[in-house]
Parts: C-alpha cells; structure tokens; sequence
C-alpha cells in the first residue's frame, strides 16, 4: 500500500488490511478513518484497538486520522512512526515513559493537541514532528540533558511557551534544533508545576 494511497479517500471510516500487506506507505489513510483492523495472519502488522503497529506492537505507525479523544499510548511503544498522527482530530495524547524516537511529522497538523509531554526516555525527535499543532497552550519536555532535534520541530505551534528541567535551562537554550525556540524556553519548578508567562511561582 503505497505513501498517500487512500488519503483523499474523505467517506472512508474503516479498513481492513489482508494477511498479505508487507508495506504501507506513510499517511496511507486519510479522510475520517476511525478504525484501522489487521487480520491475525499478518506477520508485518497488527492492530491494537483500531490502531496501526508494527507486529512487535513497539512501533506506531498510524492512528485513525478522523478519531478524537484521548489516547495513551501503551507501555511496549518505543518509537512513534513517521506521519503516524499526522492531520489526526485526537484531542490529548499521553506518550509512555519508555518511548524512544518521535519520528518526522509525527504529530504535524494535529490541530486539536493543546499539550504535549514529551517523557525523558525520548533519544530522538526529527524534523517536523509536532510542526503545525495550533493550538497547543504548552509543552513540558522531561529530557534532562538535551540534544539536537530536527529542523521546524515546533514551528507554527501557537507560540506557546516549551517548559524544561530547571537545571538544563541554559543549555536547551543553546543546544541546536531547541536554540531556535530559546525566547520560548521556561524551566520547570522542582515540584513540577511551571514557571513562565502566565503563571506563578509558587515560592
């Protein structure tokens, strides 16, 4: 199934992928897909809840463009696949603490997202991956010592202030990919509430 294949397909709510698919294309599935299903047989791909994995269940390679809500991403997930939320309606995720790589455009254009926690298990984040959320209020990264990322990650993303570990303040100000949101970048108090535009220190 190839990149874009059924992405303008806008009636289409669900699909069924046969025992024989061994590839599928980023952003495959478009429109208002609520559920994707996978036939048992598959050894390339399963399903976990109308949600797209690889068949290790430690890869997420596609949520149903058209599903809001909320959704936890489960404990065996360490990596989230290129596109794999990309133009999604969900309305809240929760990334598990054993996450690994964020992959490019992961979360571009999830309009609804107004949070994001990013775990500090989190090695990789590429280019584009959370690029158009408009609507995010704020974003807590968990990372103690920061690394580069990729280009445009948190481009058009509202303006909204990226809280970080008190003590790594500086150096995500000065760290590449982060440097260029440095006027954005607040630390987070030790009790783990925030310190920046709009709220109050405690002490």
């Amino acid at each position: 199934i190839g990149h874009m294949a059924f992405d303008a397909c806008h009636a289409l709510t669900s699909i069924h992928i046969p025992k024989s698919v061994t590839k599928i294309g980023h952003s495959a599935f478009g429109g208002y897909l609520q559920e994707i299903t996978v036939d048992s047989a598959n050894i390339t791909y399963k399903d976990i809840d109308g949600v797209l994995y690889d068949h290790t269940g430690m890869t997420l390679i596609g949520y149903p463009s058209g599903r809001e809500g909320n959704y936890i991403v489960p404990e065996t997930v360490t990596s989230v696949s290129s596109h794999a939320f990309c133009h999604s309606e969900i309305n809240a995720i929760i990334l598990n603490e054993d996450l690994v790589e964020i992959s490019y455009w992961a979360f571009w254009d999830c309009h609804n997202l107004t949070e994001i926690v990013i775990p500090s298990s989190v090695e990789s984040i590429y280019e584009r991956a959370f690029e158009n959320c408009k609507s995010l209020t704020k974003i807590i990264v968990n990372i103690l010592t920061p690394y580069a990322i990729g280009d445009y990650v948190f481009d058009n993303t509202n303006n909204c202030p990226i809280y970080v570990p008190n003590e790594s303040l500086e150096a995500y100000k000065t760290t590449q990919g982060w440097s260029d949101y440095a006027d954005r970048i607040f630390p987070i108090d030790v009790e783990g509430s925030v310190v920046g535009p709009g709220t109050e220190n405690p002490d």
